[in-house]
């Protein structure tokens, strides 16, 4: 009987311990999947963001220098352009190919191609303006390189904003997780409790029932020990009342 019962009592509290380990899994795995998501979001920023805006800030170097040199003619600045113009090809490429979006690459591809129509026009400018042709390598640049120019940062704004606002439905949907899983840790913990009670109760029943049952066994044993003695004292004091007889007898005779 006692071997039962503190089986019971193990099982029981077992139960509840196996609950309260569940909870902890369950949060555990809900904060990983909002972390993680959260982690994506932030990824995406930081890794394409502030590259894009790298490269507008170089497309805009690179047009900035070929314009000093047309005005000044120093052929250091050509040298200016060209390098910024490389750093912001590999910007770009860089973008491109940290996203895996097929529309989103294709932006990036888009302000590839406008960069690359930039350059070749600033080339055919500088060309015209060495071989002493200034206005024609003026006019080259007004009417192909600078509406290049324009293109490519519109470009790379329609990337940034498309980056944007995966970025922001990352963030919602890292959001609509973290609610679900917070809804998941309520109703786990809800019925974690309910169903705590019900062991609790179930162990009590469980327990209570062996135990009145020796309980019972004990009394009446209890009670037959009780009336066995009373009926030994009870002899006990016959056979005494008899002796004191039987002696007076004696006393008699």
């Amino acid at each position: 009987m006692t071997r039962t019962v503190s089986w019971r009592i193990v099982a029981g509290f077992s139960f509840v311990l196996g609950l309260v380990v569940l909870l902890a899994i369950v949060a555990v795995v809900a904060l990983r999947g909002a972390v993680r998501a959260y982690g994506a979001a932030l990824t995406q920023r930081e890794s394409v963001l502030e590259i894009a805006f790298v490269a507008e800030a170089q497309v805009q170097e690179a047009n900035l220098s070929y314009l000093r040199y047309m005005l000044d003619g120093q052929t250091s600045f050509i040298a200016a352009s060209d390098s910024a113009t490389r750093a912001a090809q590999a910007s770009l490429e860089q973008v491109r190919d940290s996203t895996d979006l097929p529309e989103t690459r294709a932006l990036w591809t888009e302000a590839l191609n406008r960069l690359a129509d930039w350059a070749s026009a600033v080339d055919s400018s500088s060309v015209a303006v060495r071989a002493g042709q200034f206005e024609q390598g003026k006019a080259i640049w007004r009417d192909r390189a600078y509406p290049a120019w324009v293109n490519t940062r519109q470009a790379i704004q329609a990337g940034v904003t498309a980056t944007r606002d995966r970025t922001a439905r990352l963030t919602v949907d890292a959001q609509r997780a973290a609610d679900r899983m917070e809804e998941v840790l309520l109703v786990t913990a809800v019925l974690a409790l309910v169903v705590g009670a019900a062991s609790a109760w179930l162990l009590n029943r469980a327990v209570s029932a062996p135990l009145r049952e020796t309980t019972g066994v004990l009394a009446s044993s209890a009670a037959e020990i009780l009336a066995a003695t009373t009926q030994q004292a009870a002899g006990a004091t016959e056979t005494s009342a008899a002796v004191v007889q039987t002696s007076t007898t004696v006393d008699e005779v």
